[in-house]
């Protein structure tokens, strides 16, 4: 089976959708006759054409594939894969082709195995050796066309994948990517990269098309270029493009599907079906193109706009698209607003609250429950909660009782009690709740001070609780947003945790975790058995749950303290601090905030970020096997890859690779 090459997706931009009517719509292309002589002739006429065309030129055989379609003669089964988008957002990944049956399972065997949220529909071509799949992501069209490179069929077997795709499921996906045999996906990641960057169609390089392809020779292609802005067209291949799946519904009626079977391609390394949709798509999206963005959802979505593109707090769009090309693209920040079919923000997401609760003593213990409880009911997440799930420890049983009298107005359930415990008796179980309810959210609180009363741990007990329990907080992880896991601080130092363990999560990343106390032997595994001042730095022993909720790769974080303070109890903000959504790490080089956001406590005096690189590389690989995705601001701020965008390699393309470097 000859060599996969690793293949990258090019992309500068993303943008909402508009979808002018560019060409007087023309009805779906009729299928053709069911018969086994239609088939068996065009079988005969495709072989034939390869056996004796010795130029890329001709067509592929003379006329006779220009209607001729047919259709295979199994019927997939498509009640699994309809039951399976039915219950998700998804993306369709189209894919054609004719390789041997072994070659065609291990591409598609290899696409499943990177992606989660992806449906793959496949094209054989016509004479291609039939295969099967079982899995609920994967259908086979029953409709082929012979398909050859250069004479405009792939993009022929393309388009009808989507129209098939179409007809087939009533939930629409998201978006379509285009895909190949020649593509080999070597990590997860891809559905984020798609949904954050819109269509590859932006970083698309503008060429002047090869003078031997006039225009007048095929009346599509013509009428493109008469709504072309500028000298030049948009070239892109189809490997790894992607667009949003409306626009290309939209564009399979824009182009008359009978006659691409029988177009004569440029000849010089890209054929004229590689120029339709690329140009086509920036004809839809021309609006959007000069500034790429929505500059008021931008605005909105990123408070911690830096310095220098908003003044005065007024923001232009040439601005925002400035700071998205500087900063917002390698971060991942979405640029486009929220799709109006969105949930409405007055639906109450669901939250259950973990809260363990330690009494040292009955009457301190049962005082820091009265206090938690009364701030949380005052607190913007409150109409969120559905539940209270409460563990408690200690001497006397008799908390849990102290516990229940606030549970007049909520839900609540006591988890047990134990003399003897940890942050184990509730962490357990909110990992366990998670796997089993990935659409919820979750809570974790505990009465922080009960063992050691102190005015230091009053305070930070009071910031955690009022960071978790924000309105941007609730806001990021009762609906869909860039942040799953919500704090008051998110820091990266000594290791990834949040100071004091108070957090808002998504049910959908934290069963992605090990379960807690898998999670803690790992850890030790990994840098050996360590406690006290040797453990803190690591994130190892007791300090393992604290580092816990932000140890995946995956990790998008969030917070909503602008201050100095990063952990322990130096520098503590004031209990009614100012909240400041951001997505995090939030301070990068150059911040005020820096020095103190990368001081690593417990280390040598000359540790710094540099060097907790490799560390954090060897833990990822080692836990979960991962490292973060392309876009994740935990690559950026590790020296994954830089944050101001670089100037575009030979070709006019910029690789973005799906190993952390």
């Amino acid at each position: 089976m000859r060599l996969l090459a690793a293949a990258a997706l090019l992309s500068t931009t993303c943008s909402r959708l508009y979808t002018p009517r560019l060409f007087p719509p023309r009805p779906e292309p009729p299928l053709p006759p069911l018969t086994k002589e239609a088939c068996d002739r065009q079988a005969r006429d495709e072989r034939r054409a390869r056996q004796y065309s010795n130029t890329t030129c001709a067509p592929l055989v003379d006329g006779g594939c220009a209607t001729s379609c047919c259709r295979t003669g199994a019927e997939e089964d498509t009640a699994r894969a309809r039951r399976w988008v039915a219950a998700r957002s998804y993306i369709v990944a189209s894919l054609a082709t004719s390789d041997p049956a072994c070659a065609a399972r291990a591409t598609v065997e290899n696409l499943l195995a990177h992606t989660t949220d992806v449906l793959v529909v496949v094209h054989r071509g016509c004479g291609s050796e039939r295969f099967t799949l079982s899995d609920a992501r994967v259908v086979l069209n029953p409709v082929c066309v012979p398909t050859r490179r250069a004479y405009g069929s792939l993009l022929h077997a393309h388009l009808r994948n989507v129209l098939y795709a179409k007809t087939t499921f009533s939930k629409p996906p998201t978006h379509v990517l285009l895909t190949a045999a020649n593509l080999y996906w070597i990590a997860p990641g891809v559905e984020s990269y798609i949904r954050a960057v819109g269509s590859s169609v932006y970083g698309a390089p503008r060429v002047a098309p090869p003078a031997t392809h006039p225009p007048d020779l095929d009346p599509d292609w013509a009428s493109i270029v008469r709504r072309l802005p500028s000298e030049g067209a948009l070239q892109q291949k189809h490997e790894g493009s992607f667009y949003p799946w409306a626009a290309a519904a939209h564009m399979v009626h824009t182009i008359d599907l009978n006659r691409l079977n029988h177009r004569s391609c440029f000849c010089g390394g890209f054929c004229i079906e590689e120029y339709y949709l690329p140009n086509l798509f920036y004809l839809l999206e021309k609006d959007r193109f000069p500034s790429g963005i929505d500059a008021a959802c931008y605005a909105r979505a990123n408070p911690d706009l830096r310095p220098g593109y908003c003044v005065d707090g007024e923001c232009d769009a040439r601005g925002l698209r400035r700071h998205w090309d500087d900063f917002g693209r390698c971060e991942g920040r979405p640029v486009a607003c929220p799709p109006t079919t969105m949930e409405s923000p007055t639906l109450k997401a669901r939250v259950t609250v973990f809260y363990n609760v330690f009494a040292k003593a009955t009457g301190a213990a049962a005082a820091i429950v009265a206090e938690q409880m009364s701030q949380l009911r005052e607190a913007p997440l409150w109409p969120f909660i559905e539940e209270v799930r409460y563990a408690t420890i200690g001497p006397d049983a008799a908390v849990a009782a102290e516990v229940a009298k606030h549970c007049t107005d909520v839900t609540c359930v006591h988890l047990g009690h134990d003399a003897a415990g940890s942050e184990l008796n509730s962490l357990e179980p909110l990992h366990a709740y998670c796997v089993q309810n990935p659409e919820a959210s979750v809570a974790y609180l505990h009465d922080k001070g009960s063992f050691h009363e102190s005015p230091r741990n009053a305070r930070l007990r009071r910031v955690l609780l009022r960071g978790l329990a924000s309105r941007p907080c609730a806001a990021a992880i009762t609906a869909p947003s860039a942040c799953d896991v919500c704090s008051s601080r998110f820091a990266v130092t000594p290791h990834q945790h949040t100071s004091g363990n108070m957090w808002l999560a998504r049910c959908s990343y934290v069963q992605r975790l090990h379960a807690p106390r898998d999670f803690r032997r790992r850890m030790e595994l990994h840098y050996g058995r360590k406690k006290g001042g040797e453990a803190w730095p690591l994130g190892t022993w007791r300090f393992a749950y604290e580092h816990w909720v932000h140890s995946h790769p995956s990790l998008r974080a969030c917070d909503v303290l602008d201050h100095e303070f990063q952990e322990g109890y130096g520098n503590l903000p004031p209990t009614d601090f100012e909240i400041s959504f951001a997505l995090a790490p939030r301070y990068n080089r150059g911040h005020a905030f820096f020095a103190a956001a990368t001081a690593f406590r417990g280390r040598p005096a000359a540790f710094s970020l540099d060097d907790r690189i490799p560390e954090m590389e060897r833990e990822w690989r080692a836990l979960y096997n991962a490292t973060p995705p392309p876009l994740s601001r935990l690559r950026t701020y590790y020296g994954g890859r830089a944050c101001v965008a670089p100037a575009p390699a030979a070709g006019g393309g910029r690789r973005d690779d799906f190993l952390f470097a």
